[in-house]
């Protein structure tokens, strides 16, 4: 049976996904229907890990427009308030010109880009933590599938190698076909 399952969200790229997946296959190169279950756990894993990373990114990235009001205007009342100083601060992120304009200004009360950092961080902080457990979760989750895929191998070869004893001593060994399911 192939499966279909894609954890793959409408602003992301499902072709992007699949070919995580079969990176993943062919670097561990699964031998059973076990090892291939563990090892879509790690590509789907993985693939959540990205998700949760970028989420966290851009959680920080929207909060530095906020920032940078809260900083020059409320802080350091730099900047009379109201739209105007919105505008201006808007092309922060557009115009080089602005953005040193604004680095100077924040030289002036021994800043720098740290501050606005910071402030967006202590905005969104209560998320940023949010999405740290979640990526902490995931990745204790993906681990535990790479050790399930290093403990079914290891069962396997301490299998074979009692065997290999049992024929060196000329004992009549039997190995076990392992049960095999069609590949996905």
């Amino acid at each position: 049976m192939i499966d279909t399952f894609k954890p793959v969200l409408s602003t992301e790229s499902a072709e992007l996904f699949e070919s995580l997946r079969a990176d993943f296959r062919n670097d561990i190169k699964p031998r059973d229907a076990i090892e291939r279950m563990y090892c879509d756990d790690i590509a789907i894993l993985s693939w959540e890990i990205k998700r949760w990373r970028r989420a966290r990114d851009a959680t920080m990235q929207l909060a530095l427009r906020n920032a940078l009001y809260e900083v020059l205007v409320e802080r350091l009342s730099d900047m009379e308030e109201g739209q105007e100083a919105v505008s201006y601060l808007d092309q922060w992120f557009t115009h080089k010109e602005v953005r040193q304009e604004i680095l100077e200004t924040l030289e002036k009360y021994h800043l720098d880009e740290s501050a606005i950092e910071g402030e967006a961080f202590r905005q969104c902080s209560s998320l940023v933590s949010q999405f740290e457990q979640l990526l902490a979760s995931a990745e204790a989750r993906r681990d535990r599938a790479l050790l399930g895929i290093a403990l079914c191998r290891r069962s396997l070869t301490e299998e074979l190698r009692s065997k290999a004893i049992d024929v060196v001593e000329g004992k009549v060994v039997r190995l076990e076909k392992r049960q095999e399911l069609p590949r996905g």
